[in-house]
């Protein structure tokens, strides 16, 4: 590679990194909405319980009613099925909306992985923590050429192993 060569990928390194740290916010998004829709399953898994024997319930009182129950005993069960069905589908259209979210994010990701700007990198390494890697070993002569780095990339070890430390899911997009 002569020297216009890599002043070309330097060029081009540096005018990627907006778009990277655009992704890597994007993820830190993912993350964060990841993180609470387990918290809000874990909520919605015994709030189901209720909801369902409330169901169970005003059922039985329907057919009382019908064989001739005071109606007054159908009114308060209506209020206890509504009571209980409002943190049921609260927690349900909070999880619908946060499969949304991520779907959405993660489709915004692959859009910024086929900005032409970064046709210099290969697609499967379009993910902010390889080029932080590839970028870094260009930019410090580590590597004169994008190829080299990938395969310094591939050699090393502390990637996979910062990723299942932190749980990056950056390169699993």
């Amino acid at each position: 590679m002569n020297e216009n060569e890599r002043k070309y990928l330097i060029v081009q390194i540096k005018s990627s990194k907006p778009t990277f740290v655009a992704m890597e916010a994007v993820i830190k998004v993912i993350e964060k909405e990841s993180e609470k829709q387990k918290r809000r399953t874990v909520f919605l898994i015994p709030c189901s319980l209720p909801f369902f024997i409330g169901i169970l319930s005003a059922i039985g009182v329907v057919r009382k009613v019908i064989t001739g129950m005071l109606l007054k005993d159908f009114g308060i069960m209506f209020i206890v099925v509504i009571a209980l069905l409002f943190p049921f589908s609260f927690c349900l259209f909070a999880h619908i909306r946060r499969n949304h979210i991520i779907r959405s994010a993660i489709e915004g990701i692959h859009k910024m992985k086929d900005d032409p700007i970064l046709s210099w990198l290969p697609y499967e390494h379009r993910n902010p923590v390889d080029y932080e890697f590839i970028s870094n070993c260009i930019l410090n002569n580590k590597t004169s050429s994008v190829s080299e780095a990938i395969e310094l990339l591939k050699n090393d070890e502390v990637i996979p192993f910062i990723e299942k430390i932190t749980g990056n899911i950056s390169r699993k997009i």
